[in-house]
C-alpha cells in the first residue's frame, strides 16, 4: 500500500507519492486548467452542465504515469439504466482519450439531473493493470 498527497494549483500539481518507505516527489507545470482522475473527474462531471450532444475536452493527471492526459467528453445520448440502486434515467457520456493511449476509454451512464453523479460505468485499464476493463455501479444511495 502507498499514499498520494498531492496539491492541485493553477499552474502546477505538487506533493509526493510514497510506497514501501521510498518517496517521489511531484511537481508538475501546468499549462491548462486539470483536473485529477477517479472520484476528483466524477466530481468534474456531476457539475457539468450536460445535455444531449454536449461535448468538451478535459486534462486529467494520470497518477501511475505522472503526466496529463486530454479527453474528449460527450454526451452521445440518455437511457434508462437499472442497477443495485435502482432505476435511473441517464445521460450516456463517452470518455476518449486524445494522446493516443486506450486507456482510460470509457462508458459512464450518469444521472440526468444536477448533480450528474455517476450510475455505472466502465473504463479500459492501463496495460500495466491489466489491460482490461474496470466496471463500477451505484449500489447505495444515501440521504
Amino acid at each position: 500500500m502507498g499514499t498520494i498527497d498531492l496539491h492541485f494549483g493553477d499552474d502546477a500539481i505538487t506533493g509526493e507519492m510514497g510506497q514501501m518507505g521510498q518517496i517521489l516527489p511531484v511537481d508538475m507545470t501546468l499549462e491548462a486548467p486539470t483536473f485529477g482522475d477517479g472520484q476528483a473527474l466524477e466530481m468534474v462531471i456531476a457539475g457539468l452542465p450536460l445535455a444531449r450532444g454536449y461535448r468538451t475536452t478535459l486534462r486529467q493527471f494520470d497518477v501511475m504515469a505522472q503526466k496529463v492526459r486530454p479527453f474528449q467528453l460527450e454526451v452521445t445520448t440518455s437511457e434508462s439504466a437499472s442497477v443495485t440502486a435502482g432505476p435511473f434515467e441517464t445521460y450516456v457520456l463517452q470518455l476518449a482519450p486524445l494522446d493516443g493511449d486506450e486507456s482510460g476509454r470509457g462508458t459512464m451512464h450518469v444521472m440526468q439531473t444536477a448533480p450528474h453523479y455517476t450510475v455505472k460505468a466502465e473504463f479500459k485499464m492501463p496495460a500495466t493493470m491489466g489491460g482490461g476493463a474496470m466496471t463500477m455501479e451505484l449500489v447505495e444511495v444515501g440521504e
